[in-house]
């Protein structure tokens, strides 16, 4: 790229009203701007008693005269020539003289300039035209005196050719930047691309490069922030009966805007829904947050037991009907833990007992109960027996309303009784079905021992202590349990009847050794057992002492 010196002259010539200051023509320092109209002040000092003055400006091919202006003090007497690269000036004045301020402007000389930035040229007085003069009245004469010339020097600068040079943009939107400049033909942005105008959404530097038509390169760049300003701030909650929620965002944002109509930061809920806000930051970019309030009511749980009454050994089905539950937890009658979030659960209690059930959500707790009854219900077959071979025996369910005895080898007959007859020919169990309160079915069994000798498994007994100390009180045989089918009679040594028991040991009744109620006197006694039709015979010793 060229450099061209812009030289400003100055033309000094003849003797002011301040002795020994000459008039002087200024042209100031400029910073041109290339391909722009650039006015440069011709400026004048110790302009006093000056009736008249001629001189020349030239300048070179990088510089265009489009206009010049002069003060209308000089109106009347100016003449003034231009030519390519000079203008001639002279003028002649009133004849008292004409003065001026010091810096007041004399003239503007408009040029359009051809440099690229960093050239130069020279604007100045010259004498290549005509002579430089300046007639100056002193003491009533006029004096011309030839001016001396002081060079200036001026430089051209780059023309703006972005409308801004840093800027933000809010992210999702993007920004259109034109470049332009008086003169230019060519743009490129970072190379890439080509064009005025160049369509940003993202932070970087952009360097822009400009030519002109007179082949100048100027470059700038532009700095774009993206502003990623979002907004994550409010949370879902719920709002209970009778009490309301604050919604809070930070105070250093400079608008709200709530889908309540509200513009504060902080907003109070009283009802469940969507709250949305719009909030704005300081460098205008906008983000939304929302909270959903869910109206939320306070607990309810309903526990149901099916059946609400169990027969021994049974199951129920606990449930729970809710309203606006979140957790469930189901305690036993002592309060232990015995399931959690369900709201089904089957137990088994061996008792009456009362659940409880605590139903929770965010607003609170709601505690039921619900109580199982346990049928109390014992029901019997009957104790295990013997009989003889070729014997029958009633059997003697008890403890319940209704009884059915189960189909097996030995007829039951009938079987709906609790105390049918059998006659097995070997030992056997019967099976009983006995149905008691609520309908509470229970099964038992008792076991007939069908022996071919029963007397084999009865010990007979010789002697009995009845004095009190609970050893041999009482005349007790093992195993005569097992024969309900027995009698027994005990007599005296003069063969009186002192005691006679059918079925006995079937019962609590056991004999030790009295007659109507009174003890017998010590001594021998002798006894018959009969058992299925077979005999003990024994005597008996009765001794106190």
């Amino acid at each position: 790229m060229r450099r061209i010196t812009i030289l400003f002259l100055f033309l000094v010539s003849g003797i002011g009203a301040v002795a020994g200051q000459a008039v002087r023509f200024e042209l100031k320092d400029t910073l041109l701007i290339s391909g722009a109209p650039t006015g440069i002040p011709v400026e004048v000092y110790n302009f006093e008693s000056v009736v008249s003055f001629q001189f020349s400006i030239g300048w070179d091919s990088t510089l265009i005269l489009q206009e010049a202006q002069f003060d209308p003090a000089f109106e009347s007497g100016l003449v003034v020539n231009t030519f390519d690269n000079h203008i001639n000036i002279s003028w002649l004045g009133p004849v008292g003289g004409l003065s001026l301020p010091d810096g007041a402007i004399f003239a503007d000389l408009f040029f359009d300039t051809r440099g690229c930035p960093g050239d130069s040229a020279t604007v100045g007085l010259t004498e290549e035209y005509i002579p430089w003069e300046v007639g100056v009245l002193e003491d009533g004469n006029l004096n011309l005196v030839p001016p001396d010339t002081l060079p200036n020097l001026t430089t051209w600068r780059a023309p703006q050719i972005l409308p801004f040079q840093d800027t933000l943009i809010c992210e999702g939107n993007s920004l259109t930047v034109t470049a332009a400049c008086e003169g230019c033909v060519e743009f490129a942005w970072g190379g890439n691309v080509d064009g005025a105008s160049i369509e940003i959404d993202t932070t970087g530097v952009f360097p822009l490069t400009a030519i002109s038509e007179n082949d100048c390169i100027f470059q700038d760049s532009l700095s774009v922030k993206v502003d990623s300003f979002q907004l994550e701030v409010l949370r879902d909650t719920i709002l209970c009966p009778e009490d309301s929620i604050q919604l809070a965002l930070p105070d250093t944002l400079v608008a709200y805007n709530w889908s309540t109509g509200e513009t504060e930061a902080s907003i109070t809920a009283f009802s469940g829904g969507l709250y949305a806000v719009t909030v704005t930051n300081l460098n205008g970019c906008t983000a939304t947050d929302q909270a959903s309030v869910e109206a939320e009511d306070l607990p309810m749980g309903i526990p149901f037991a099916d059946p609400p009454t169990l027969c021994p050994g049974d199951s129920t089905l606990l449930t729970l009907d809710t309203a606006s539950v979140e957790m469930v937890q189901w305690l036993d009658a002592e309060g232990r833990l015995i399931a959690i979030d369900s709201v089904a659960i089957r137990v088994s209690p061996d008792s009456t007992q009362t659940f409880s059930v605590i139903s929770t959500n965010g607003c609170g707790a709601d505690t039921a109960v619900v109580a199982i009854e346990l049928v109390e219900f014992e029901g019997s077959a009957g104790q295990d027996t013997c009989i003889a071979e070729g014997t029958s025996l009633e059997l003697g369910a008890t403890g319940g309303t209704s009884y059915r005895w189960i189909e097996q080898e030995y007829p039951v007959n009938p079987a709906n009784i609790p105390n049918p007859v059998v006659q097995p020919a070997d030992s056997s169990w019967f099976v009983v079905e006995i149905t008691g309160a609520a309908g509470c079915v229970i099964l038992d069994s008792v076991f007939v021992e069908v022996a071919t000798n029963p007397l084999a498994s009865i010990r007979p007994i010789s002697l009995i202590t009845p004095n009190g100390d609970g050893m041999n009180d009482q005349l007790f045989f093992p195993n005569l349990m097992k024969f309900p089918n027995n009698e027994l009679t005990v007599w005296s040594r003069w063969g009186q009847a002192v005691y006679q028991k059918s079925g006995y040991q079937q019962d609590d009744e056991l004999w030790e050794g009295t007659h109507n109620g009174r003890p017998l006197p010590d001594g021998e006694y002798f006894y018959l057992l009969e058992v299925n039709g077979e005999r003990i015979q024994q005597t008996l010793s009765i001794i106190r002492e």
